[in-house]
């Protein structure tokens, strides 16, 4: 007779629901923010789009980690896989670090939209949100291995 204890991760439907809403919008505005900078330097009159999009971007980001933090997903993986408690702490401490990078972008970004903005600080706010945009991806594609690293503890795909 065996006598092994096993763990389940349980995951509430709505919950899921709204998160993937939340990544389908985010996702979407990122690729649009990927699009528009990645062409290099925008254009004068692309000013005001950029600073539009970059106050979205930061304000979708805002609700995307709350929604992370307030739900416990990572919790629920954790009971079942403890050993990945360090790097799930590490990643929600990314959380508060990205955020205030997206908001100063922002704020940058609005700030040459409201004075005669040099070529040179288009280029800066480009080359630093191309630069946050490659943070956050490794971001997230880290979540993600760690949620999927516990579910495949608990799911048992070594058996």
């Amino acid at each position: 007779m065996s006598c092994t204890s096993q763990r389940t991760v349980t995951i509430n439907a709505a919950f899921l629901r709204e998160i993937k809403l939340d990544h389908l919008e985010l996702t979407r505005l990122l690729s649009q923010t990927e699009t528009l900078f990645s062409q290099g330097v925008p254009s004068w009159t692309e000013k005001r789009k950029a600073f539009d999009l970059l106050a979205k971007v930061r304000d979708r980001l805002a609700m995307h980690f709350s929604l992370e933090e307030a739900y416990g997903y990572m919790e629920d993986a954790l009971e079942v896989a403890p050993r990945l408690t360090g790097r799930a702490f590490s990643l929600r401490a990314q959380h508060s670090e990205l955020y205030r990078c997206i908001a100063a972008l922002s704020e940058f970004s609005e700030d040459l939209v409201s004075r005669n903005t040099q070529r040179d600080d288009l280029k800066k706010l480009s080359v630093q949100v191309t630069g946050f945009l490659e943070r956050l991806r490794a971001h997230e594609s880290a979540e993600n291995e760690l949620i999927l690293e516990a579910l495949d503890d608990d799911v048992g795909v070594g058996d």
